[in-house]
């Protein structure tokens, strides 16, 4: 019969590495979700990717675009489907391993529905990052 602590440790050794490697892939990228994003090979991350706006809330919403990765990254433009919102600030640059915040202010014409915007950027791997708001006054 075999000695239990030598099965132990093979299994040890390698839950020890694995745990160490995710710790320091959420602590920096920030969150396991952005961590898996670049793993898969994302540069970019939109942080929340969806907003309601409501009847007793502001008119505004905040996104933050986190790039992935060390080079900086120029968000250059936005698709937007109506003229009902600005969205600001537009061009910008995001700087390696930060984040830009980018608000959403909604006019007084805008429609109850659901949004999508498209934000443009040059980058190799994500040419574009889609957010969405959702107006329900």
């Amino acid at each position: 019969m075999k000695p239990t602590g030598l099965t132990l440790r093979k299994f040890l050794a390698p839950l020890l590495v694995a745990g160490a490697v995710l710790g320091i892939g959420r602590f920096w990228y920030g969150s396991m979700a952005n961590f898996s994003a670049r793993l898969a090979g994302h540069e970019l991350a939109v942080e929340p990717m969806s907003v309601v706006i409501g009847k007793t809330e502001s008119s505004e919403a905040e996104f933050c675009i986190r790039n992935l990765q060390a080079t900086p990254i120029m968000l250059v433009g936005a698709s937007m489907p109506c003229n009902c919102m600005d969205i600001s600030p537009i061009p910008t640059k995001v700087q390696g391993f930060s984040l830009a915040r980018i608000k959403v202010v909604l006019r007084k014409n805008a429609a109850n529905g659901v949004y999508k915007i498209a934000i443009l950027a040059d980058s190799h791997a994500d040419k574009r990052v889609s957010l969405s708001v959702t107006v329900n006054r």
